[in-house]
């Protein structure tokens, strides 16, 4: 597929987008912190295939799903996840707190509420209540979530959604020691990448898979006996 636009920040290593495809170019239009709305271009963003995140403001990756000859629903559910991670990546990184974060978790919950897929809208709904707690929140539970909104995007085909997801997934379970949900996370991003022909990726997710299960299996060893 030929791609549309030419990328205003040169790529780095890499070359293509997560798991070989071209992402097509569309504005994406969010609001600024600060100011006025701000277009955001997204092009031919590229990033190592399937192994790690490029994005420019939280939450990029899920929004290079979005292509010109999607349907509604799909582009529902592609803005939705944005809204939902997005909150996520806020709090958990205390970029955003007190009202400033309870209107990005109301929106959030508008945008799912919208999804046509009750269950889809329903686990994204409790990812950005969860996250818009706060990051002293249930911050332990998201991880679990995050995974099945995963599996949700993919099965839509959008694995951009489904990386980003994924990916949080990940670093959030090995910031709270969550080793086990890290595990569940890491082994997913394999999976996905094996299913997208991304081998390369597939073999370090599946290294970070095992070490993560190592070391959740050492902290069940070392928990003290009640």
């Amino acid at each position: 597929m030929q791609s549309i636009g030419q990328d205003p920040h040169p790529p780095g290593a890499g070359g293509r987008p997560p798991f070989g495809r071209t992402a097509r170019a569309q504005d994406v239009i969010w609001p600024a912190r600060s100011g006025p709305a701000v277009a955001m271009r997204l092009a031919d963003r590229p990033i190592e295939p399937g192994v790690t995140l490029a994005d420019r403001f939280p939450a990029e990756s899920v929004l290079r799903d979005l292509a010109p000859d999607g349907g509604a629903d799909d582009a529902l559910a592609i803005v939705a996840r944005f809204a939902a991670l997005r909150v996520v990546l806020l709090a958990t990184d205390r970029s955003l707190d007190g009202p400033a974060l309870s209107a990005e978790r109301d929106a959030a919950l508008a945008y799912a509420a919208g999804v046509p897929a009750g269950a889809e809208a329903r686990v994204l709904g409790q990812i950005a209540r969860l996250a818009g707690r706060g990051p002293d929140g249930s911050t332990r539970d998201l991880p679990r979530l995050l995974v099945a909104a995963a599996s949700a995007a993919e099965r839509r085909g959008h694995v951009h959604g489904a990386f980003g997801l994924l990916h949080t997934a990940w670093t959030l379970g090995r910031a709270t020691g969550n080793w086990r949900e890290a595990a569940g996370a890491a082994r997913a991003i394999g999976e996905l990448s094996e299913r997208s022909g991304a081998r390369r990726a597939a073999r370090l997710w599946s290294r970070r898979a095992r070490s993560s299960e190592r070391r959740a299996a050492a902290a069940v060893e070392h928990r003290p006996a009640t």
